[in-house]
């Protein structure tokens, strides 16, 4: 005879979740600790006042205060409006209504006893959030690679357009994916093309469709996979089946769950194992009860009683997790704001360059009957409710805006050491990060600018990558910043006219490796006959490194690439020589490869607004040949090359 056992229940609490969350970095100033202190440099009032009490205004007062933050906002829930008649629906919702008080600091003080709404759910299941902050960029990779080797076959020259590739990879798919779908996700990798609307045009707002500020002129981005970013599901799983499913799931290669998954399959298997043991076949009264941590009780024996049972909304709870180098989270403690009324807080404890995680919670407080299990007494207890979290936000705490140029670039004769002074100032910006100048000479527009001098004076506490290799000669660490250099080389029985005079500009390096351009160029000479130095405007300020002549008055040069539609660019490789041998027979290597670390960098330059973007590029050794089979004869009837600085 079989017998039936009856199924384990599941509560079910509804608190409503955070909605519209966004998370902004913001930096203000260069700290020297601010890569490995969180709380380094940040005044002691912001740290110790409550997130509650952060508004727009105090968040303007410590742009000056606090050196880099991230803010947050989300929208509050929604209440009922408790004057109308109230739908069913509207009913159920209003027990989660605030009544208006401040609750101080009630749920920081019992924030361990706080629940989610999950953990009333009987010990057969788990409670599992299923969110995933990439999921544009995967969804990229997997269909263009997908398209990649499906035309391996095709010839180089085929025509390989993302329309006619959408086109006919539609084919091989099911008919609910239409061509359109595979089109976005071939070119919409990280939220989207983006592009620029004429000043007094409009380009419309559609659904797909966000705008952006970029300086006066607007951005809009299509938005076609980010509204995938915030979709956040959150289930109840029986954990008989949990394990098995995080198997499947690990084993599909197509599935985009499987990375992150694979992190839950040991926590799955202790779940299971632990299920199994505690497996009984008869019917436990404790399968029947729900437990949670109370912070107030009062007993009322067992005479009967009245009391006003319900709940409403006290604050938020920010969960924050750094990812560490290795993709492991680490947790940090949660930013608690112990008020319904708040829509914006910020996080002043964040390291410069670290990824964070963060997702809100709304916490309730229930007020509800319950038994006390021993005595078997009626009583009332109040218990912190907390939401299901919101979606995940990941920041990177990284900002990497290039310093101006330095100003006011003055030249003085002394006369003393006949020797000539040039000076400059600290370009103008707020940031205080710019830790190195150089110091730039050439002859004539003609020719390259080469490096003279450069001081280093980082006090980082870690130095950040530097994209630049100076000859180290030419390199001086100071311990406090330097605005003069004399020049040794400048010969006032030479330069002595504005056609054999010097041209000097100056830049600026920041605590983060990005370069300025050059500051206004002039050309230095000395007048005999007048006993003084001469000097001209060459340059205004802002050229780039790579195109120093690029505020040079009249038409040097056209523009390299015009902007035309959808174009692809194809880069050759093709040099000259792969080595070469110096006097004593030694070989070098003329071209870095990926092999030895070397890279490169191309440096597109946007004339219109003047906005630059670098691509980077490395090159694989697949020579067969040995470096003394490589290396040309003809090499060794030229000059030794001479390694110059690289400016750019």
């Amino acid at each position: 005879m079989t017998i039936s056992q009856p199924s384990k229940p599941i509560y079910s609490i509804d608190v409503p979740e955070v909605r519209g969350l966004t998370a902004t970095f913001r930096y203000n100033f260069f700290t020297p600790d601010e890569s490995v202190n969180e709380t380094g440099g940040v005044p002691a009032v912001f740290l110790t006042r409550p997130a509650a009490e952060v508004d727009s205004g105090f968040v303007q007062y410590s742009t000056t205060r606090a050196p880099r933050y991230v803010v947050f906002q989300w929208a509050k829930p929604s209440l009922a409006d408790v004057g109308n008649e109230l739908s069913e629906l509207a009913a159920r919702n209003r027990s989660f209504s605030t009544t208006g008080e401040q609750h101080g600091s009630l749920i920081q003080d019992n924030l361990a006893k706080v629940v989610t709404e999950d953990d009333f759910a009987s010990s057969g299941f788990a409670s599992v959030n299923f969110h995933d902050g990439q999921i544009d960029d995967k969804i990229h990779e997997l269909v263009s690679g997908s398209i990649a080797v499906q035309t391996l076959s095709e010839p180089v020259d085929a025509n390989n357009s993302p329309h006619r590739m959408a086109q006919s990879f539609a084919a091989t798919l099911p008919d609910h994916i239409k061509p359109h779908w595979i089109h976005k996700a071939m070119v919409s990798k990280a939220g989207g093309a983006s592009y620029h609307v004429p000043p007094g045009a409009s380009a419309g707002r559609g659904p797909r469709l966000g705008m952006l500020a970029v300086g006066s002129r607007a951005r809009y981005q299509d938005l076609f996979f980010e509204r995938l970013k915030r979709v956040a599901t959150n289930t109840q799983i029986n954990t008989k089946l949990m394990h098995d499913l995080v198997n499947r799931s690990i084993r599909d290669p197509a599935s985009t769950n499987a990375n992150d998954l694979v992190n839950m399959h040991q926590h799955s298997k202790k779940v299971k194992q632990a299920t199994d043991h505690r497996q009984q076949l008869v019917v436990s009264e404790g399968d029947y009860r729900s437990y949670a941590p109370y912070f107030w009780v009062k007993r009322f024996g067992s005479s009967p009683h009245v009391q006003k049972y319900g709940a409403e909304i006290v604050g938020f709870i920010i969960d924050k997790y750094e990812v560490a180098p290795d993709g492991t989270l680490q947790a940090h403690p949660p930013i608690v704001v112990d008020s319904p009324h708040v829509g914006m807080t910020v996080d002043y404890q964040v390291k410069f360059n670290a990824k964070y995680v963060y997702s809100a919670r709304t916490v309730a407080l229930l007020t509800m009957p319950a038994i006390e299990e021993v005595s078997g007494q009626v009583a009332t207890v109040k218990v912190l409710v907390s939401s299901k979290p919101s979606h995940k936000l990941y920041v990177h705490t990284l900002k990497l805006d290039a310093p101006p140029p330095p100003g006011d670039v003055d030249f003085t004769w002394n006369y003393e050491t006949n020797k000539l002074l040039v000076t400059w100032a600290f370009p103008v910006t707020s940031e205080r990060d710019v830790k190195q100048f150089q110091v730039f000479r050439r002859a004539d527009i003609r020719h390259a600018f080469q490096l003279q001098k450069q001081y280093d004076f980082d006090d980082s506490a870690v130095r950040f990558p530097y994209n630049e290799l100076p000859d180290p000669r030419l390199v001086e660490h100071l311990t406090s910043p330097a605005t003069f250099w004399y020049d040794d080389e400048f010969d006032w029985d030479v330069n002595t006219s504005s056609k054999t005079g010097l041209i000097y500009a100056v830049a600026a390096i920041d605590a983060h490796g990005q370069t300025s351009g050059y500051s206004a160029q002039y050309r230095v000479w000395f007048d005999r006959f007048k006993n003084r130095l001469q000097k001209e405007l060459v340059s205004h300020l802002g050229a780039p490194k790579p195109y120093p002549n690029l505020y040079v008055e009249g038409t040097l040069f056209e523009d390299s690439i015009r902007a035309a539609g959808n174009k692809r660019m194809r880069l050759y490789f093709n040099p000259d020589f792969y080595y070469y041998t110096d006097d004593h027979d030694r070989l070098h290597r003329v071209v870095e490869t990926a092999q030895v670390g070397g890279g490169y960098k191309l440096q597109f330059i946007n004339l219109d607004n003047m906005k630059s973007a670098d691509l980077d590029i490395t090159i694989d050794d697949r020579t067969t040949q040995s470096a003394g089979q490589a290396a040309q004869p003809n090499v060794r009837s030229g000059a030794q090359r001479k390694p110059l600085p690289r400016t750019g």
